[in-house]
């Protein structure tokens, strides 16, 4: 993917996070030229950008990326991937600030994040996860063209708990043998029908409508848990 410059989403716009933004946000000041919605940054938001700040290099090019609002300029939240070579996997975390929760926005984020990133040659798979019982943030994903794929235990802030995994594929062309049984004729017809069908939704129309809490981000993994409207970073909109 290299280096991106932004990401056109619908209503948003995705900006990558740099260092220096990252670094003011994490001093409490208002980086120069940039715009925060209401509720922002929130704790989830404070720790994406430690992940900037602690970083090396410039990483892959999968974020994070700031969500900008194209009405009024203002940052509602954060979405990326982390890249994982050996399997060629990337998982995507998001999160959208309460006062912006119900909007669409992770759904407008996510879907566009996916596109770019199942159109780099590099990712065979992109996934994220969630808490079981969070169902809003798993609409998001189901909306942003991801598909069900395992259920699994793991560990968010100390306690033990159900989460599900979601999936999304490049596309793949895939052939379907047609028998057509003309009855009149008493003949058996077949018609080989090639048609595209997209693996976990790839590039249909989910990273979050609520605030949550993070132990590994954007750039290292992880699953985010999160309120009422539920969340992963992998991670809602």
């Amino acid at each position: 993917m290299g280096h991106v410059t932004e990401i056109d989403a619908g209503e948003l716009v995705l900006r990558p996070v740099g260092r220096e933004v990252a670094l003011a946000l994490l001093e409490g000041r208002v980086p120069a030229g940039v715009a925060l919605a209401p509720g922002y940054p929130s704790q989830f938001s404070l720790e994406t950008m430690r992940l900037v700040v602690d970083a090396d290099g410039d990483g892959d090019g999968f974020g994070p990326f700031f969500m900008v609002r194209k009405a009024d300029g203002a940052v509602v939240g954060e979405i990326g991937a982390s890249y994982h070579r050996a399997t060629a996997t990337a998982q995507v975390g998001y999160t959208v600030v309460e006062p912006s929760w119900g909007r669409g926005y992770a759904t407008a984020a996510l879907r566009a994040l996916l596109g770019r990133l199942l159109a780099d040659r590099r990712v065979r798979r992109v996934v994220a996860e969630t808490l079981e019982e969070h169902t809003a943030s798993r609409r998001v994903m189901e909306k942003a063209g991801m598909r069900y794929h395992d259920a699994r235990v793991g560990e968010v802030d100390g306690r033990t708990v159900p989460l599900v995994v979601y999936e999304a594929r490049p596309a793949e062309v895939v052939v379907v043998v047609v028998v057509v049984v003309v009855v009149g004729l008493g003949r058996l017809s077949r018609r080989t029908l090639a048609r595209n069908r997209s693996c976990g939704g790839g590039n249909r129309a989910p990273v979050r409508h609520a605030a949550g809490s993070l132990r590994r981000g954007p750039l290292g993994g992880g699953t985010m848990h999160a309120g009422p409207g539920g969340g992963c970073w992998p991670p809602h909109g």
